[in-house]
């Protein structure tokens, strides 16, 4: 994918983290959009380092980015989210940053931030339903957030996933085009 679709990805996830941690009362919601912006920074070094290999397994996940980890780590040995994690630790970032990242993919993994990790798994989750934050040209086929997700985020029963992607839609095209 091109920096563009990178960059448009990034920006959603981080809208979507914030506005989730708002809603389940997380203490520091901006440092989650800091976060969601930086959470795929691994599959630039990927990108510019193994171009056909990066574009074979975005075609290979068709929108789904648990099926993009496992292919990357079938072909390249590593995922983006454990070298994202390992950049970010290179650059002294906050061990609660780089923890989060690491584990944006499997957040019951997380030893330091679930909390953050979950929280970014299911900002990813919508971000790649929502067609707007997709990581690629495939959007993903469903937006289900896993009940341990939840109950690790302690979303509100009454959370709407159409609601927060509305809010999120706003704020990204206010966010990329005004």
């Amino acid at each position: 994918t091109n920096m563009n679709t990178f960059w448009r990805h990034g920006v959603y996830v981080g809208l979507a983290a914030k506005a989730i941690a708002t809603r389940t009362n997380c203490i520091n919601t901006e440092r989650l959009f800091v976060v969601g912006l930086l959470h795929d920074i691994g599959r630039l070094t990927i990108n510019a380092r193994f171009s056909e290999i990066a574009e074979a397994t975005i075609f290979k996940a068709a929108g789904d980015e648990q099926k993009l980890v496992l292919a990357e780590q079938e072909t390249l040995g590593f995922d983006h989210a454990y070298l994202g994690a390992l950049m970010l630790e290179n650059w002294n970032m906050p061990k609660a940053t780089c923890d989060a990242i690491r584990y944006h993919h499997q957040p019951g993994a997380a030893k330091v931030t679930p909390v953050e990790a979950s929280i970014l798994f299911a900002a990813d989750r919508l971000a790649n339903y929502s067609g707007t934050g997709s990581f690629s040209e495939t959007v993903a086929e469903q937006d289900d957030i896993p009940t341990d997700i939840k109950s690790i985020i302690e979303l509100p029963a009454d959370f709407d996933h159409d609601e927060l992607l509305e809010e999120v839609d706003m704020q990204f095209v206010e966010t990329i085009y005004l």
